[in-house]
């Protein structure tokens, strides 16, 4: 019989699955040792990435980011190239997404949640990784690579104005009465009790 690893969130209907331990994400990370990833040299020799340097856990964020990034293959761009006259630059499957749970970074010794929250905006601040989704207490926030930091030391900020979460919002206990989400299930309690007393 299979056993489902799903529970309820709210008392609704919607559902999650549980999240990965720090140990469990441990066990897949010490399996994944096939192929390689790569920081190329023009990130890696300049100013940007010198100042990512100076804090030693931002940087493996960094890497653990990169570490989930797979390149269409050089012959499907050379194609591309051959097909429409112009190079397609640097490809990635899935749109380039990656993203990092607090129990990923946990298992690759960055256990610190406040430096995982500083090692990301500090990415993003330096323009190595763009914000695709902004994530809460349930979803980790989506990043893809960007080339803004080329511009450093004068980073623009991401054209379509997105950021990370304000981090009071997204490590703060669902303990507290004003977390958003908790105000979302106070709505929603309060409105099927207002829909069952108008029924009856």
């Amino acid at each position: 019989m299979n056993v489902s690893h799903r529970r309820p969130i709210d008392a609704g209907t919607r559902i999650r699955k549980e999240p990965r331990t720090v140990v469990e994400w441990g066990q897949v990370l010490a399996a994944d040792t096939k192929g390689a990833f790569m920081v190329y040299r023009d990130l890696y020799r300049s100013p940007a990435f010198k100042d990512l340097c100076k804090h030693p856990k931002h940087v493996l964020v960094f890497l653990e980011g990169q570490s989930q990034l797979n390149q269409e293959s050089t012959r499907k761009s050379r194609n591309h190239e051959r097909r429409t006259g112009r190079s397609q630059g640097r490809v990635y499957r899935n749109d380039g997404r990656m993203f990092l749970t607090q129990n990923r970074l946990k298992a690759i010794g960055v256990t610190s949640t406040d430096t995982q929250a500083k090692a990301k905006q500090k990415i993003v601040d330096l323009g190595l990784w763009d914000v695709v989704e902004t994530g809460c207490l349930f979803n980790p926030t989506v990043f893809r690579p960007s080339d803004r930091w080329r511009k450093y030391p004068n980073v623009p900020p991401q054209a379509d104005g997105k950021r990370i979460a304000d981090r009071k919002y997204a490590n703060c206990s669902l303990e507290d009465p004003n977390h958003p989400i908790n105000r979302r299930r106070e709505e929603q309690v309060r409105i099927r009790k207002s829909n069952a007393g108008s029924i009856q």
